[in-house]
């Protein structure tokens, strides 16, 4: 089992898991990071949501996050499911490693 991904399956990572979502207007993977601009289904709203990834040099699956509108939840649940899959990752390409 590897113990963190490249940048190359981070990247794939986050598409899998925002390419389609309707929350997500747009999003741009910068090494170990994310910012996400999103528009909430319920009130319009647009917020941008920054994720970090790295995790001493490594993508591993912990993350932090900022956010511009307080109190939404879905930055963190973004966050968890890229985390998740990047684990995964982890976990099932251990022939790469």
């Amino acid at each position: 089992m590897k113990d963190s991904v490249t940048q190359a399956e981070f990247a794939a990572v986050v598409a899998d898991v925002l390419d389609g979502s309707i929350e997500v207007e747009s999003y741009t993977v910068n090494g170990s990071s994310v910012w996400i601009k999103m528009v909430s289904r319920l009130y319009g709203e647009k917020a941008v949501t920054y994720l970090d990834f790295d995790d001493g040099g490594k993508i591993t699956g912990r993350y932090a996050y900022a956010q511009t509108h307080a109190g939404s939840t879905f930055p963190r649940k973004i966050g968890d499911r890229i985390a998740e899959c990047v684990k995964h990752v982890c976990f099932h390409r251990s022939d790469l490693s």
